[in-house]
């Protein structure tokens, strides 16, 4: 059973097709420069909240489950 370990796969690419910097992306949804460069290179996992968040600023975006390899699209409904 998974524990909601998930990284983003396609976040950075969205970030720049949305011509964001690391900077001001991580003042949108309320974190520093290196929370995103660590997201962003699957450093840390993804709280629901945050991957909401992404998601509400880029639209729909690929995530990989670190314990199954399973990966899903998280999109706004």
């Amino acid at each position: 059973m998974t524990k909601g370990l998930i990284v983003p796969i396609d976040l950075a690419a969205k970030r720049k097709a949305a011509d964001l910097t690391q900077e001001k992306f991580g003042e949108l949804i309320g974190f520093s420069k290196y929370y995103v460069l660590r997201l962003e290179k699957g450093k840390l996992t993804t709280p629901l909240q945050v991957a909401v968040k992404c998601v509400n600023i880029l639209g729909p975006i690929e995530f990989k489950d670190k314990e199954t390899g399973s990966r899903y699209r998280l999109t706004k409904i």
